[in-house]
């Protein structure tokens, strides 16, 4: 998961939880105030009845105040509403809108109506009467400047809290809507700052990696003050001191190996003149010349490969394509290193198809190539191994394949295979390197890769390592 999206998760989740605390806190108020305000709906309604009572009562008017109750039981809330005497008798009782008297024919002893007698106020006790959730509320009755009663009301619980949670709900569904365009916002909003924060980071990797592979030009616009912007203005100073330094090693490589090719020259000549005469000589000193022309001939490739490779870097190589045999540069590749593998005691075997594979390519360079590869594989196979050298035409390309049965290459290792100056780790003895100039992969990828063609190696520990290339088989211009 990359930084980005770390950072707008993390963002949205704190967002995420103001935000629902938010809400709950606010649904839980709206809840206490809904209840709150009900209650003072119910309240005030009971001291408006309480003054009706007392008004028809002193009028002797009770058949208005029976019309008022009518009133009342057309909510969906209220049982019924009596109005009680200090002596717990009926005076007034809803039920008497439809004609029923039960409750002052026989009338029975009510506890609650006796406790608001008692009462100096308006009284509530949430009860269960027959299965059914009540709510009873009761208010003192004065009649002529005395206590008359209570006038009690019995409310139906269970449709209180439905109309309750119907309008919670109501406003649960707005909340639920807010919250939402919050968190769509939140989550515009952390994408925006993750964006902000991790696109410097992005272009620091980036030009780390650039200078990790070499490419010294990279550079950062240091456009911030804070620690990202100190961060950038390092990593552009360490670039141009790193891109100093390299211009100055290949100043360094590029004077030494045009001064050691005169030299060369003249014992390469000289190293030639002794392998004719060396019949003639004992063959200890024979031995020493054979010794001398290899590692002249070494040295040589190592000179030319490394002028040819800066060559190509500053794109002053000059490249000479034409349709080549694929097949004929494996077999002379072979035949040129048919002594040395003779004395190894390694097996070099050239396996191709029946029809030729041609490329268009810079014979020469891709000789090199083959020939370097060759060399790397015969470090690394042991006595008695084995080299197989192959080409074929594969999706409209030709495909070299040089696979040996050496000790292989660490897995770790293999993409810094085609680095300048790499060399791989001896497993058996650890920060040692493997002999070797560094030069030769990297001269082949340089050379593969100005063919617009691609190199790679594959292997395994103790089973050896294959190197593939690919070269096109049309005409191409070098890049």
């Amino acid at each position: 998961m990359s930084l980005r999206t770390r950072l707008s998760l993390l963002t949205m989740l704190m967002v995420s939880v103001v935000v629902g605390a938010t809400l709950t806190a606010v649904y839980i108020r709206e809840r206490i105030n809904l209840t709150e305000r009900m209650a003072h709906e119910r309240t005030s309604a009971l001291e408006k009845l309480a003054r009706i009572s007392e008004s028809t009562l002193d009028a002797r008017e009770e058949r208005i105040l029976l019309a008022y109750l009518d009133s009342w039981m057309k909510s969906d809330e209220v049982l019924d509403v009596a109005l009680w005497d200090l002596d717990g008798r009926v005076h007034i009782h809803s039920d008497f809108l439809k004609k029923d008297y039960s409750k002052v024919v026989s009338p029975k002893r009510d506890p609650f109506v006796e406790r608001a007698n008692r009462a100096e106020g308006i009284r509530a006790e949430p009860v269960v009467q027959d299965g059914k959730k009540v709510l009873l509320m009761a208010v003192p009755v004065w009649s002529e400047g005395k206590r008359f009663g209570s006038t009690v009301v019995r409310y139906n619980r269970g449709v209180i809290d439905r109309e309750l949670a119907a309008t919670l709900k109501a406003t649960l569904k707005e909340l639920f809507a807010v919250g939402g365009v919050c968190l769509a916002l939140s989550l515009l909003v952390s994408f925006f700052f993750a964006s902000n924060l991790t696109r410097p980071i992005r272009a620091l990797s980036e030009a780390a990696r650039q200078i990790g592979v070499g490419k010294f030009d990279a550079d950062i616009p240091v456009q911030r003050k804070d620690e990202l912007g100190t961060l950038a203005g390092d990593l552009n100073r360490m670039a141009r001191q790193l891109k100093e330094v390299d211009e100055l090693k290949d100043r360094f490589l590029q004077s030494v190996s045009h001064n050691m090719r005169s030299p060369l020259s003249a014992i390469t000549g000289a190293a030639y003149h002794a392998h004719q005469l060396s019949h003639q000589v004992p063959e200890t000193i024979q031995e020493d010349i054979r010794i001398i022309d290899l590692g002249v001939k070494e040295l040589t490739r190592f000179v030319n490969n490394l002028l040819d490779l800066e060559r190509i870097r500053a794109g002053r190589m000059n490249f000479k394509f034409e349709k080549t045999d694929v097949g004929a540069l494996c077999e002379e590749t072979r035949q040129l290193f048919e002594r040395v593998v003779e004395e190894k005691s390694v097996r070099l075997f050239v396996q191709m198809p029946a029809d030729p594979v041609e490329a268009f390519c810079d014979r020469n360079l891709v000789s090199e190539v083959i020939g370097n590869l060759v060399l790397n594989a015969l470090k690394f196979t042991p006595e008695g191994g084995s080299i197989h050298l192959g080409a074929g035409v594969e999706s409209g390309a030709v495909h070299v394949t040089i696979r040996d049965t050496g000790i292989g290459i660490p897995e770790d290792q293999l993409p810094k295979l085609f680095g300048r100056f790499f060399q791989v780790a001896d497993k058996k003895a650890p920060g040692e390197r493997i002999r070797g100039s560094g030069i030769g992969l990297a001269f082949c990828k340089e050379v593969v890769e100005a063919h617009h063609g691609r190199i790679w190696a594959e292997s395994t520990a103790s089973r050896g390592s294959t190197f593939h290339f690919t070269l096109p088989n049309t005409r191409v211009e070098s890049s």
